[in-house]
C-alpha cells in the first residue's frame, strides 16, 4: 500500500495527468464524431457527439485529479499563490454562479455550465504548478498543436482535391466554403479559429528561443502557416483585432521580442495567404478580403438584446448557458455573457479579477523581459480575451481545452507559495477531492437530462 501511495505521488503521475489533458485536447480536436458526421451530415448530431466527447474528457481529467494527492498539492499551491483578494473574488464568483443556477430556467444546464467552468479552473491551477516545475514539457503541447494543425490542413487539402476533381465547377464554388467551415466535425464556423487564437502565439515559441532543434522550428513554422491558411479561409476578422491589441500592449512592454514575434507571424501569414491564393484559384470560394470589416449588424442586435436581458435579471442573471433559451444564441461577448448569466455581482468579480490579473501580468514582464516563454503565454491569453469580446469563445469545447494550457502557462510565473501557507494546505487537502467528486456528479447527471452543450 505504501509502495502504491509513493508511486501515485511521484512526478511520473503528474506527467501522466499532463498527458491525459493533452490527450483530451487531441481527442476534442480530432473528434470521433467526425466519421459519423461524414455519413449523416447532421450538424445537430455532431454537436451532441462532441458534447459527449468533451464530457468523457473532463470526467477522465477529474478522475486523474482525484486519485493522487500530487494533483491536489499542485492545485492548492497555485490557488494559494493568488492574493487573498483574488481568491475571495473567485470563490464569490462561483458561489454566485451556483446560486444563479438554482433559479435558472434550465437548472440542469446551468449546473453543468458552472461545473465545467470550475473544472477548467482546477485544470488551469494544476497546469500552472506543473509548468512551473517542468517548463521544458511545453514542447509536448507544441508537438500536439503541430500534429493537429498540419494534419488538418493536409487532410482538408486532400478533400478539396477530391471535390474539385469529381464535382463540376459550379458545385465546387459552393462546396469549398462548406469544406472549410463544416468538415471534420467543426460544426461551428469559427471552431478552428478559436484553436488558432490560443496557439498561434505559443507556436512561435520555438522560433523565438535558441534551444529548440531546427526540425522543431521548421515544424512549428509550418503549423503556424497552416493555422493562418485556415484563418484566412474562415475570414476571421477577430484575429486582426487580437494582433492589434498584442502589438500595442506587448510592444510597449517588450518591443524587442515583439518585433521578432510579429515578424514570424507576418511571414507565416504570408505563406498561409499564398497557399490560400493557390487553392482559391483552383476551387474558388471566399476569403477575409471579401468580407465587410465593419459589417456587424447581427452582433449589434445580439449585444443589444443581451444587454436588455442583463438589465431584466440584474442580481443573479439567468444562469450559466441559459442565455440560449432567451436569445436563441449566446451573447458572443464575454462581458455581456457574464452580465446576462451571472448578474451584476458575478460581473463585478469577473472584471476585478481580470483587471488585477492584467495589471500583474504587465508588472511581471519586467522580471521576465527576456523570457520568450512568458511573452508567448501573455500574448496567447491576451489574444483569447480579445477574441472573447467578439465571439462565443468559452462555450466551445476545443477552446475550453485550449484555454487551460494558455492560462496555466501564464499563471506558472506566479511566485511560489510561502511556507506559512503550509498549514492552509493541510486543511485544504481534504477539500480538493470533495470538490472534484461533486463536480464529476454535477457534470454527469445533468448531461443525461439535457444534451444541449
Amino acid at each position: 500500500m505504501e509502495y502504491l501511495k509513493n508511486h501515485l505521488n511521484s512526478p511520473k503521475t503528474e506527467h501522466i495527468i499532463y498527458g491525459v489533458i493533452l490527450a483530451g485536447l487531441l481527442l476534442i480536436f480530432w473528434n470521433p464524431a467526425n466519421l459519423y458526421y461524414n455519413v449523416s451530415h447532421n450538424a445537430l448530431d455532431t454537436y451532441v457527439f462532441r458534447g459527449f466527447t468533451s464530457l468523457f474528457c473532463w470526467i477522465i481529467v477529474l478522475s486523474t485529479f482525484l486519485i493522487t494527492s500530487a494533483s491536489h498539492h499542485n492545485i492548492i499551491s497555485s490557488f494559494l499563490s493568488l492574493s487573498l483578494w483574488t481568491r475571495s473574488l473567485i470563490v464569490t464568483f462561483f458561489f454566485i454562479g451556483i446560486l444563479s443556477a438554482s433559479f435558472a430556467l434550465k437548472a440542469a444546464t446551468a449546473f453543468k455550465g458552472v461545473s465545467i467552468d470550475i473544472s477548467m479552473l482546477l485544470a488551469v491551477l494544476f497546469l500552472a504548478n506543473y509548468f512551473k516545475r517542468f517548463p521544458n514539457n511545453i514542447r509536448w503541447l507544441i508537438a500536439v498543436v503541430i500534429v493537429c494543425a498540419i494534419s488538418y490542413v493536409f487532410v482538408l487539402l486532400f478533400k478539396l482535391y477530391l471535390v474539385h476533381t469529381y464535382l463540376p465547377t459550379s458545385a465546387t464554388q459552393t462546396k469549398f466554403q462548406g469544406m472549410i467551415l463544416l468538415q471534420f466535425n467543426f460544426a461551428n464556423p469559427r471552431f478552428f479559429d478559436h484553436f488558432a487564437t490560443w496557439f498561434l502565439p505559443i507556436l512561435c515559441l520555438a522560433l523565438l528561443r535558441k534551444d529548440d532543434t531546427k526540425l522543431f522550428k521548421a515544424l512549428s513554422f509550418i503549423a503556424m502557416s497552416s493555422l493562418w491558411f485556415v484563418v484566412i479561409a474562415h475570414s476571421s476578422r477577430a484575429l486582426i483585432l487580437e494582433y492589434i491589441v498584442i502589438f500595442i500592449v506587448l510592444g510597449i512592454l517588450n518591443y524587442k521580442l515583439m518585433l521578432k514575434f510579429i515578424s514570424w507571424q507576418i511571414l507565416a501569414a504570408i505563406v498561409g495567404a499564398i497557399l490560400f491564393y493557390i487553392v482559391h484559384q483552383i476551387v474558388g470560394g471566399s476569403s477575409i478580403l471579401d468580407r465587410a470589416f465593419f459589417a456587424n449588424q447581427d452582433r449589434w442586435d445580439l449585444w443589444a438584446k443581451s444587454l436588455a436581458l442583463a438589465a431584466h435579471y440584474p442580481l443573479l442573471g439567468v444562469g450559466e448557458l441559459n442565455a440560449l433559451y432567451y436569445l436563441r444564441d449566446y451573447p458572443h461577448n464575454i462581458v455581456l455573457t457574464v452580465a446576462a448569466q451571472w448578474g451584476i455581482i458575478g460581473l463585478t468579480c469577473f472584471l476585478l479579477v481580470g483587471l488585477r490579473s492584467f495589471r500583474r501580468a504587465c508588472e511581471y514582464m519586467r522580471s521576465y523581459k527576456h523570457s520568450a516563454l512568458y511573452f508567448v503565454a501573455f500574448a496567447s491569453v491576451l489574444a483569447g480575451m480579445t477574441h472573447a469580446m467578439l465571439s462565443n469563445l468559452f462555450k466551445l469545447q476545443l477552446s475550453q481545452f485550449s484555454m487551460i494550457f494558455a492560462m496555466g502557462l501564464l499563471l506558472s510565473f506566479m511566485p511560489q507559495v510561502l511556507e506559512q501557507n503550509s498549514q492552509k494546505k493541510c486543511h485544504m487537502f481534504f477539500v480538493a477531492p470533495l470538490i472534484i467528486t461533486i463536480l464529476a456528479i454535477l457534470i454527469i447527471v445533468p448531461f443525461f437530462t439535457n444534451v444541449t452543450f
